[in-house]
């Protein structure tokens, strides 16, 4: 009960339109597990900077707890509109269109929003190609010749990271396609980073 009148004090002192504290308010209810105020607190701070892609952000991130991916989706829509360059951004819109079972209904219903996280995946590998996840993330959202085409990719645009080679070993294997493909990608990995998990 003392934490609850302490964050609820918190929240009488901030003014509508200081950010800072609505984030601060926002990060408190969080720590408290008080999800459904935390996420009004985080709404405010959105309001409050409308033109901050980080309160989006916030915001997204509570939907995703508590409402779901279907609601965070248009939370990190919003980020994506306000920074169009944020990377992080693009990859949480992504996140939520690939896991939003709720809007997809059925695994027919999915392939629509795959395709979406996809485009969306593509877009934040435009925006930052040396991100250590994008590449992984768009893998994730396409299937098949496709997703081996788009480790490759990684390989090609982080020579240096053992876990896109590493990664790309394991789908090789898993495709049946070409074992000797799969093993000399394997022991690329570990030439990369021998003290690794790949070694």
């Amino acid at each position: 009960m003392e934490d609850a009148n302490a964050a609820l004090r918190e929240v009488m002192a901030v003014a509508l339109e200081d950010v800072e504290g609505w984030d601060r308010v926002t990060r408190r209810l969080g720590e408290l597990g008080r999800l459904e105020e935390a996420t009004v607190a985080a709404r405010a701070d959105a309001d409050a900077a409308p033109d901050d892609a980080g309160p989006w952000l916030r915001l997204g991130r509570l939907l995703e707890w508590g409402c779901g991916y279907t609601a965070a989706a248009e939370a990190y829509r919003r980020a994506t509109e306000v920074e169009p360059e944020n990377v992080d951004a693009w990859r949480s819109l992504g996140h939520a269109l690939l896991f939003d079972t709720e809007r997809a209904g059925s695994p027919a219903g999915h392939r629509p929003l795959r395709a979406e996280a996809a485009a969306v995946f593509r877009r934040a590998a435009e925006i930052a190609p040396q991100h250590p996840k994008v590449w992984l993330n768009l893998a994730l959202a396409v299937g098949g010749e496709e997703r081996i085409a788009v480790l490759h990719w990684w390989v090609e645009v982080q020579p240096e990271n053992a876990d896109a080679r590493g990664i790309l070993a394991l789908e090789l294997s898993r495709s049946a396609a070409s074992p000797e493909a799969a093993a000399a990608a394997a022991r690329q990995a570990v030439a990369v980073a021998p003290n690794d998990a790949w070694a």
